[in-house]
């Protein structure tokens, strides 16, 4: 029965943060938005990993796999954030 509660604190913690997030989106914040954003997301991500996946009571090995997938989505976004600044644009001639 434990793990079924765990479970359901763990999506009802989901629904809490997503409610966050759509509050957050409409509210005026100017610059505070995004970090706020991201801050959530987070928090998602780290419910999801830890309640959903397990990763809470599994293995030191599981946990090292999990962050080398982190590692390996970052370089993800990072090469394809540089060849998205360094693309360069050429007007369309009429």
């Amino acid at each position: 029965m434990k793990p079924v509660l765990h479970r359901l604190l763990g999506w009802a913690g989901l629904i809490l943060l997503l409610g966050a997030q759509c509050a957050a989106g409409l509210l005026p914040l100017g610059g505070l938005g995004m970090p706020i954003a991201l801050g959530l997301v987070i928090g998602m991500v780290l419910l999801i990993a830890l309640l959903f996946m397990d990763l809470w009571s599994s293995p030191v090995l599981a946990r090292i796999f999990a962050l080398a997938g982190l590692f390996w989505l970052l370089i993800l976004f990072a090469l394809a954030g540089t060849d998205y600044l360094t693309r360069i644009v050429y007007p369309v001639s009429s």
